[in-house]
């Protein structure tokens, strides 16, 4: 991984992305990873070539893995932990999110994710108990498009 990367994806784990920031962090990605391979424009090299050579995948991607392996650690917590009521909390119904703020939840992103790879909203807490099985799952979520 490289400078770039880390300090790119620093604190990425609980961030709320939309498809336009997805968007923009791997274009992000992949102009540092053609600058690092030197790559110009005029060579007419896909992203897609780009990273199969230098065997990277989009960073919207990792950003994913990252995210689910928080929600594993979160899931482990004991129950009288803060973060064990900020997932399980929610807000009253008459609250209305601000005008300008994200639509959806960082808890909303994940759980989208769960349900692309077949795991119950239900479910999830059981299978995050086995580190080995959630790590797995979680590598496996990272590769989904």
């Amino acid at each position: 991984m490289t400078v770039e990367h880390l300090v790119l994806l620093y604190g990425a784990e609980s961030w709320t992305l939309t498809k336009s920031l997805k968007q923009k962090l791997d274009s992000f990605d992949s102009q540092c990873l053609r600058n690092i391979e030197g790559i110009r424009w005029q060579d007419h090299v896909t992203n897609e070539v780009v990273r199969h050579t230098t065997n990277q995948i989009p960073v919207s991607q990792k950003i994913t893995k990252y995210q689910l392996n928080l929600l594993g650690h979160i899931s482990r917590a004991t129950p009288t932990q803060q973060v064990i009521k900020l997932i399980t909390s929610v807000p009253d119904s008459t609250w209305r999110r601000p005008r300008g703020r994200p639509r959806s939840r960082w808890e909303d992103q994940v759980f989208n994710v769960l349900d692309t790879t077949g795991v119950s909203r239900s479910d999830w807490r059981t299978l995050a108990e086995n580190r080995t099985s959630w790590r797995d799952m979680s590598t496996a979520a990272m590769h989904l498009p």
